[in-house]
């Protein structure tokens, strides 16, 4: 199990700042509250392996606080439809999650980036993504 901040999960501060993200997602990505809440429904039931395709995929590997931390993502709603989300986010061995990315699902392959931490430090430079560009980071 991930978590999206330190404390514990059912305690009320953590819910609150959940709850806060997931409004965040929702005004950055203008989709729909049940995809954003799934989003990070998905980060936090993530398993921490990078096994199969599809939804928590990796997009690849970061050095963070000296570690080699993983980039996965997760997506909520059909592709291609106005309401669809995509966290990426960086797995930290401590068991926390950053998000780093929001995105639109476009197409089964591409995702369009409407928010990037640090101007997308978590990609390579050879699939960088940056604000409003419609890539495949993988």
């Amino acid at each position: 199990m991930m978590k999206l901040f330190h404390g514990e999960v059912i305690s009320k501060e953590y819910q609150a700042k959940r709850k806060e993200m997931v409004s965040w997602i929702v005004d950055v990505l203008n989709c729909t509250e049940a995809n954003a809440a799934q989003c990070l429904n998905d980060v936090e039931g993530h398993d921490g392996t990078s096994v199969g395709g599809g939804s928590g995929v990796t997009a690849l590997t970061v050095q963070a606080g000296g570690k080699t931390c993983e980039v996965f993502h997760h997506s909520a709603g059909k592709p291609g439809t106005e309401k669809t989300a995509t966290v990426f986010w960086i797995q930290y061995p401590t068991g926390l999650a950053k998000v780093v990315g929001l995105a639109k699902h476009q197409t089964a392959t591409t995702y369009q980036f409407l928010w990037l931490a640090g101007a997308g430090f978590a990609f390579d430079s050879a699939k960088k993504p940056t604000l409003g560009s419609t890539i495949n980071p993988f």
